[in-house]
């Protein structure tokens, strides 16, 4: 199945769509990172010249996120040299596009989630991504992904293709499935 969210007006529409926990949980997690007093900030890379430092944080991060012990399995995708190296160069060609989107969460000064996305018209597609698995409790991925759909709500991007596969942290933005 592929999953689509089709963004409403606001993101406060967005979130009276979500489950009560979900929205208990979004609350919680930034309440989190206010009571300890953390400065995280979105920041999204678009142009050639970042693309090669933010490939090489999104590929520890992700490999980061691969090794975790105790954590459901995700698979390293960019283990290998030649993955690394065709990645690489598909990125760069998708920001010469005006394409790419590198969604990143900064937290402390320091990239802890790191999303790759393309902008394809008005629909923002969600590729792989990798976090740092000492913010595990701070659900960086639902906040990095909270902050990727109200930058998407700004700047007028009508659905968020959260790709194939069926997971929790997909669902849990009520997505539309579709069958392929």
């Amino acid at each position: 199945p592929d999953y689509v969210l089709t963004l409403p007006q606001s993101w406060d529409v967005l979130k009276a769509r979500l489950s009560s926990n979900m929205r208990k949980n979004l609350r919680k997690h930034y309440e989190t990172f206010d009571r300890e007093g953390l400065r995280y900030k979105l920041r999204v890379v678009t142009e050639t010249a970042e693309v090669e430092a933010a490939t090489a944080r999104f590929v520890a991060l992700h490999g980061a996120r691969a090794a975790a012990v105790g954590m459901v399995h995700h698979p390293h995708k960019f283990r290998a040299p030649r993955a690394r190296a065709f990645l690489a160069e598909y990125l760069h060609a998708m920001a010469v596009a005006g394409q790419l989107r590198i969604f990143e969460l900064e937290v402390e000064g320091t990239v802890v989630a790191s999303r790759l996305t393309f902008l394809l018209g008005d629909v923002l597609y969600v590729y792989f991504a990798g976090y740092d698995p000492e913010w595990r409790g701070y659900s960086v991925m639902t906040v990095l992904m909270a902050e990727m759909i109200r930058w998407a709500l700004a700047r007028g991007v009508r659905k968020i293709n959260l790709s194939t596969g069926n997971d929790q942290s997909k669902l849990r933005w009520k997505p539309e499935e579709f069958l392929l």
